[in-house]
């Protein structure tokens, strides 16, 4: 390879080196900084939605129990009771508007999709969605078998179960003991609790971009169930499911196992994700907040891009200034390697003319030096001979290389 090839590939590989150096740790520290940021705002939102659905289902469970204190049920459910099969008597419209006035108000404010009073047995005796009327009907038991077998001796809270009334959506059914003024059990207060307030809150993607989502799972056997209905699979909620130990839905296994953590995770798209997944106390669910990590880690793809654009316009400065200094230092060596040649060809006047104060100049002129002394000494001898029988040498220089050259003999 020339040497200024050679000076060329030294210096771009001087000015390069440390810039790129440079770069794979900038890079390597946005990466991770990013990455870091990214994780502790998927935990401020699994946190806040932790907590608003703590809250709400506190709430839920809060109001039912306060439901059993209230004199207007404890007055007016003995009436519907004695007039269980006759619901046009006087004293039944009259007991059923009373409670209208109180129940329905709670509905409202509490976003139930309904108050519902039942019998020992479990049938329903009123309501205050009376779709509950057209689709279950009064006196007939309550369409969850589990309502009707808790039959008022306890408080019960069921797991997220299909709605009783609308196709598609999902509830939570709250259960107390109904008591007389005497304090006497005598049916069910029932709350029917929509799911679509939580599902609102869980798919409120503020914080999650493009690609973000949250799920609420639970463990059924070796299992994890959705709860919910997914930003890309809309009929997800108790159709889609995990099977615990798969390399997929990592983060959901993990967080219906009680778990709590963070990191990259393939989802049930098979996307790389990050996550955060934890655990709902409460409710025994558990729920992962995440997002596509190529999203996540937008700006420093971006970065990458720009870090290889800047490296490949040095490389085009270095190529660019490094040529002329390459020249520079290179020309004066290839004008003493040209005129070496010509003296080696027998050549004794080549133009080597060299104004350097460098090692490089001082070579030059050391060599001019000893081309002239080879002309000095051809001029002694032109047009002389040496008798045949005498073996003659001429040795140009100093009086050193005189007698260096009388010591060797020669």
């Amino acid at each position: 390879m020339p040497i200024r090839n050679k000076l060329l590939l030294l210096f771009i590989l001087f000015i390069t080196l440390p810039l790129f150096f440079t770069a794979f740790l900038s890079y390597q520290w946005m990466a991770r900084e990013t990455r870091n940021q990214k994780i502790i705002s998927l935990k401020s939102i699994a946190k806040l939605k932790i907590d608003l659905i703590e809250r709400s289902i506190g709430n839920f469970k809060g109001e039912l129990k306060k439901a059993q204190g209230y004199w207007n049920i404890k007055r007016n459910l003995p009436i519907l009771l004695a007039h269980q099969g006759d619901p046009s008597a006087p004293a039944y419209r009259a007991a059923e508007k009373t409670l209208d006035q109180q129940l329905e108000l709670l509905q409202q404010v509490e976003r139930l999709q309904s108050v519902l009073l039942l019998d020992r047995e479990g049938r329903i005796v009123y309501t205050t969605n009376h779709a509950y009327n057209s689709e279950v009907g009064l006196g007939k038991p309550f369409p969850i078998p589990a309502v009707i077998e808790s039959g008022g001796h306890g408080e019960y809270l069921s797991a997220i179960v299909p709605s009783p009334l609308t196709a598609n959506n999902f509830s939570i059914i709250g259960a107390v003991p109904a008591r007389n003024e005497a304090g006497n059990i005598i049916g069910s207060i029932v709350f029917d609790y929509s799911m679509a307030p939580i599902y609102q809150l869980i798919l409120d993607p503020t914080g999650l971009g493009k690609t973000g989502e949250t799920v609420i799972v639970k463990r059924a056997g070796d299992k994890a169930i959705y709860l919910n209905p997914l930003r890309f699979d809309a009929q997800a909620a108790f159709r889609r499911s995990v099977r615990i130990g798969d390399k997929i839905g990592v983060a959901v296994q993990n967080a219906v196992q009680g778990k709590q953590g963070s990191g990259i995770a393939i989802d049930y798209r098979g996307k790389m994700v990050l996550a955060v997944w934890d655990h709902i106390p409460s409710t025994g669910w558990g729920l992962v907040v995440k997002i596509d990590e190529r999203e996540a880690m937008t700006t420093v793809y971006q970065f990458q891009w720009l870090l290889l654009l800047l490296l490949a316009a040095s490389i085009g400065t270095a190529v660019v200034l490094s040529w002329p200094i390459a020249r520079m230092v290179s020309e004066p060596i290839l004008k003493l390697k040209r005129a070496a040649a010509k003296v080696s060809a027998g050549y004794l006047s080549p133009d080597i003319k060299s104004e350097g104060q460098d090692e490089i100049g001082e070579l030059a002129r050391a060599f001019a030096k000893m081309i002239e002394d080879l002309r000095a000494a051809a001029k002694i001898f032109q047009g002389k001979k040496v008798t045949p029988k005498v073996q003659a040498l001429i040795v140009p220089g100093s009086q050193k290389v005189k007698k260096q050259a009388e010591a060797e003999g020669l």
